[in-house]
C-alpha cells in the first residue's frame, strides 16, 4: 500500500492503541504492521481504524467504537482510541421477579458490566426461543454510561400448552398396525424457560376393545436452560403383549423396556454462521421379556451407558448443515453386570461404540415454487456384539422406507435419506386455511442403507434400497401424511412388500 503522490501524509513509526483490552500483542502486531515505517496518509489511517472495527465485529463486539482522537503526529506515534462497548443492563418484558429469573437463566453469567458480544446475547436469544412458545424479540439501546447498551427483550409467547393426538400404521402386526399416540408439553413451567412434555403411545385395537394383547408406552423428559448449558432428563416405559404360535399352540408373549437419561449440553465456541457443541449422557435401560412367564435370559439385560458428544452446525451453501458425533460405554453400574465371557457371539454389557450423524438442508424456488432439498444420514461402529437396543435397524419409515414388514439390524452400518419437496399451496391463502394447514407439500426421496457383515450372523449383512413418493401438510391445528414407497433392494432372507402406504394424522390444539 503506497501512499498516492497527491496526498499529504506523516511519518509514522509506531501504533498505540488504548483502551482495547480485548486484543492480544499479536492481534494488535498484526493490525498496526503493515503501517509503521510510513508516511501515512488520512485514507491509510482510516484503513487501520476500519480494520480494528472489523476486527471486533468478527469477533462479536458490534458495539465497540474506534476512533482517532486528537493528537500531535509530530511524534510519530499514532494513537487509535477504542471504546469496548460494556452490557449495562438485560430486561425482559416489565423485569418482574419471573422475567428476572428467566434472564437469569437464559443469558450467560456475569455479562453485564463486561464488553458486550453479540454472540453472549444470541445464546441468550436462542435459550429463550428453544421453546416453541418462544417470540423473544431484541434491541440493544444506549445506555447511561458512554459506550454502554442497555439489551432490551420482549417476548410475547405463543400457546404455552401444547395437545397432540393422532394415528398411524406404524406398527407390527404381532402387535397391532394401527398406533394411537398422544403428548401434552408445558413450557415454562417452573418460571425458568423449562419445558414439561408427556408422551402415551399405544396399538389401537388393544385400546378400543380393552385388551391385554399389544403394545403400550409412556415416556416424559425435562429440559433447563441456564446459559450455555443444558440440561435433560428423561424416563420412559414400553411394554408388548403377544401371542407366539407353534407346534399347534399358542404361549404368550410379553415384554418390558425400563429407561431413563441424563444429558448435560454445552455450546462451546458460536460464530456467526456456526455453533460447536458438546454433551455427556447417562443413560440406564432394563429390559426384560418373557414366555409363558418365564423370563428369557438371552434377550433380558440391563445396561448403563455412558455417552460423550460433539456437535457442529453452521451455513453451507445456502443451506444448514449439521454434524455429530457420540461415543457410547457400557459401565457396570446400577443393575449393569460385568461382562462374565469373551464368547464374541455374546452381546456385551460393556460394549463401545461409535455413532455419527449429519444432515443438510437448502431451500430455494424454482419458477416461483418453493422447494427444499434435505439429505440427512447416520452411521455406527462397534468392535462388540451389542443387545438389540443398541443395536442399528434399517427398515420403516425412519430409516430406509419401504420394508416396515421385515427390518435388517445389525452392530455395525449406516443409511442415508435423500429427500426433494415442493410446496403447493398457493401464497395468497387465506388465514383461516393457514391456520388450519400451514404448508402442503408433495415430496419425493430416496434412501438407501447397510449392515456391516458379521462372520458369526448369517442375517447381519447386506444393502437395503427404496422409493417413497408422498403429500403432507405441516403446521396448523392438522397434520397429516400419505406416502407410497417401494422396496429397490433388499437381501434375499428379507420379507418385504413389493409396495407399502405409509399414513399419519395429527391434530394440534
Amino acid at each position: 500500500m503506497e501512499a498516492a503522490e497527491t496526498d499529504v501524509c506523516v511519518q509514522i513509526d509506531s501504533i498505540v492503541f488504548v483502551g482495547a483490552t480485548l486484543l492480544s500483542d499479536s492481534k494488535k502486531a498484526g493490525l498496526s504492521g503493515p503501517f509503521l515505517g510510513r508516511c501515512l496518509s488520512m485514507n491509510h489511517i482510516h484503513e487501520v481504524v476500519r480494520a480494528t472495527t472489523n476486527l471486533y465485529i468478527e469477533r462479536g463486539y458490534v458495539t465497540t467504537r474506534v476512533f482517532v482522537p486528537a493528537q500531535d503526529l509530530g511524534s510519530r506515534r499514532l494513537e487509535i482510541r477504542v471504546v469496548e462497548g460494556e452490557v449495562e443492563s438485560i430486561r425482559l418484558n416489565d423485569n418482574s421477579p419471573a422475567d428476572r429469573r428467566r434472564i437469569a437463566m437464559t443469558f450467560p453469567s456475569g455479562i453485564v458490566g463486561k464488553p458486550l458480544n453479540l454472540r453472549d446475547i444470541e445464546q441468550g436469544m436462542d435459550q429463550l426461543n428453544r421453546l416453541p412458545s418462544g417470540n423473544a424479540q431484541l434491541r440493544i439501546e444506549p445506555g447511561e454510561k458512554v459506550g454502554a447498551s442497555r439489551i432490551v427483550v420482549t417476548d410475547q409467547p405463543g400457546k404455552m400448552w401444547r395437545f397432540r393426538v393422532g394415528l398411524d400404521n406404524s406398527g407390527q402386526k404381532s402387535t397391532g398396525e394401527i398406533k394411537t399416540f398422544a403428548s401434552v408439553d408445558k413450557d415454562n413451567l417452573l418460571g425458568l424457560s423449562d419445558m414439561l412434555s408427556l408422551n402415551l403411545s399405544g396399538d389401537a385395537k388393544s385400546l378400543l376393545d380393552m385388551s391385554r394383547l399389544g403394545s403400550r408406552s409412556i415416556s416424559a423428559y425435562y429440559t433447563v436452560p441456564f446459559g450455555f448449558w443444558s440440561v435433560t432428563a428423561s424416563a420412559g416405559v414400553s411394554e408388548y403383549h403377544t401371542h407366539l404360535e407353534g407346534g399347534g399352540s399358542k404361549y404368550l408373549s410379553d415384554g418390558r423396556t425400563s429407561s431413563y437419561g441424563l444429558d448435560l449440553n454445552r455450546v462451546l465456541h458460536r460464530g456467526s454462521q456456526s455453533k460447536t457443541t458438546a454433551g455427556i449422557s447417562l443413560a440406564v435401560k432394563d429390559v426384560d421379556n418373557f414366555i409363558e412367564k418365564e423370563r428369557l435370559v438371552a434377550s433380558s439385560y440391563d445396561l448403563s451407558i455412558l455417552g460423550a458428544s460433539l456437535g457442529h452446525q453452521r451455513r453451507f451453501f445456502n443451506g444448514v448443515l449439521g454434524l455429530s458425533g457420540e461415543f457410547h460405554l457400557g459401565l457396570p453400574l446400577f443393575r449393569a453386570d460385568r461382562d462374565n465371557t469373551s464368547e464374541r457371539s455374546v452381546p456385551k454389557n460393556e460394549f463401545r461404540k461409535l455413532s455419527l450423524t449429519g444432515s443438510w438442508m437448502r431451500p430455494f424456488e424454482i419458477a416461483g415454487h418453493p422447494l427444499t432439498f434435505s439429505t440427512q444420514g447416520a452411521a455406527q461402529w462397534s468392535p462388540d456384539t451389542l443387545y438389540n437396543s443398541e443395536r442399528l435397524d434399517l427398515g420403516g419409515r425412519h430409516t430406509v422406507r419401504g420394508f416396515q414388514l421385515d427390518s435388517l439390524g445389525g452392530d455395525s452400518g449406516g443409511y442415508v435419506r435423500n429427500e426433494l419437496a415442493m410446496s403447493i399451496l398457493p401464497q395468497d391463502r387465506s388465514a383461516w386455511f393457514t391456520s388450519v394447514f400451514d404448508d402442503l407439500q408433495l415430496y419425493a426421496g430416496y434412501d438407501a442403507g447397510f449392515i456391516h457383515r458379521d462372520k458369526d450372523d448369517e442375517y447381519e449383512r447386506g444393502v437395503l434400497q427404496g422409493a417413497v413418493l408422498g403429500l403432507r401438510t405441516r403446521g396448523g391445528y392438522i397434520e397429516s401424511d400419505l406416502s407410497v414407497s417401494r422396496a429397490l433392494d433388499a437381501p434375499s432372507f428379507m420379507k418385504n412388500r413389493d409396495w407399502e402406504v405409509y399414513w399419519t394424522l395429527n391434530s394440534n390444539f
